[in-house]
């Protein structure tokens, strides 16, 4: 028997903290079962608690913005993957078990001033042949129809 569809979403919150009680509107007007984050702007001495859910994300020390988080439902089979450390992007990772594979997804943010370079993606790709991953990587290209065209989105 397959497993049901999950309901995903991305959004790039520009700080979560403020947008809490949005965020549990979103979940519950949508059922949502896997939320993709970043720029959270979350500090360690925010509690992050919706009810059913559990999170995992990586918060910035000492600078403002940036920083991922991953809100899933607490009955989808999962546990957070452990990256590698990485130069230029800040991501957070779980395991969703599925019946035939497991899937990674990931919740990426690349700085606007840090350049993409392909030893952070090959850390991030390198975990399964099965993921997901979604962010904001300021990547700007005309091939995915942004208006102009920057280094990054070159790069990417």
């Amino acid at each position: 028997m397959a497993a049901p569809p999950l309901n995903l979403m991305h959004w790039n919150t520009n700080g979560m903290w403020i947008k809490l009680y949005e965020l549990e509107q979103i979940i519950e007007a949508y059922g949502m079962d896997i939320l993709l984050v970043n720029e959270t702007g979350l500090k360690p001495q925010h509690r992050l608690h919706i009810h059913n859910y559990e999170n995992y994300r990586n918060d910035r020390i000492g600078a403002p913005k940036g920083v991922t988080a991953i809100i899933i439902k607490i009955t989808i089979q999962h546990h957070r993957i452990t990256l590698p450390p990485l130069d230029h992007i800040e991501a957070t990772a779980i395991s969703v078990q599925t019946g035939r594979t497991d899937i990674i997804f990931i919740a990426a943010y690349k700085p606007p001033p840090n350049p993409i370079i392909n030893k952070d993606l090959d850390k991030l790709f390198d975990h399964q042949p099965h993921f997901l991953l979604a962010g904001d990587l300021y990547s700007k290209h005309t091939d995915w129809n942004c208006r102009q065209k920057k280094k990054a989105g070159k790069d990417l």
